[in-house]
């Protein structure tokens, strides 16, 4: 769904000087993992992967996701990509330098909610096309080199980062 809403934004903007969104899934330990590219002037601009708040490993500041996307832009030879969970996104500058958590620009936050069975609901599912369609007009600008990303704080990204990885030790522990 997050294509088709993109699409319909990236068609409502012929300014932005983007083409299409094109989606690819994949099946990663038994959960379903969505890749995402936005392509404009045939190549691509912006480059990521969402994972649901279900999935085994979620969150957008865990290391494997942010390595993850850069790898994908990298592959992909653009300088912007994306982790997300679907609740909070994260836009990674891939020409930065050092670390992952560093190379984190800006976030975005979309709304709550904890299990893709979430989305059945007519009302989230209504609140996340507004969520993710004023999500693309913020993103468009900057992939395009229109504006730059109004920037996070290193402090803050390597903080959040430790918060996330702290939850996520805590939470392994409860299953051992």
């Amino acid at each position: 769904e997050i294509k088709s809403w993109w699409d319909a934004a990236i068609t409502a903007h012929p300014g932005w000087h983007l083409d299409r969104c094109e989606v690819e899934r994949r099946v990663e330990g038994g959960q379903q993992r969505s890749d995402l590219s936005v392509l404009g002037g045939g190549v691509v601009r912006l480059a990521g992967e969402l994972r649901l708040p279900d999935h085994p490993v979620p969150s957008p500041w865990h290391p494997q996701n942010l390595r993850g996307a850069l790898d994908k832009a990298i592959s992909a030879g653009t300088r912007w990509c994306f982790t997300s969970d679907g609740t909070v996104l994260l836009l990674i500058d891939a020409e930065r330098v050092g670390p992952p958590q560093a190379r984190v620009v800006q976030t975005f936050e979309l709304l709550g909610f904890t299990s893709r069975d979430d989305l059945d609901s007519p009302g989230l599912l209504g609140r996340a096309q507004v969520a993710w369609t004023h999500l693309m007009e913020r993103l468009a600008p900057v992939i395009t080199g229109q504006v730059l990303p109004s920037g996070l704080p290193t402090d803050e990204a390597f903080i959040s980062s430790d918060r996330k990885s702290t939850r996520l030790n805590s939470q392994s522990r409860q299953y051992l």
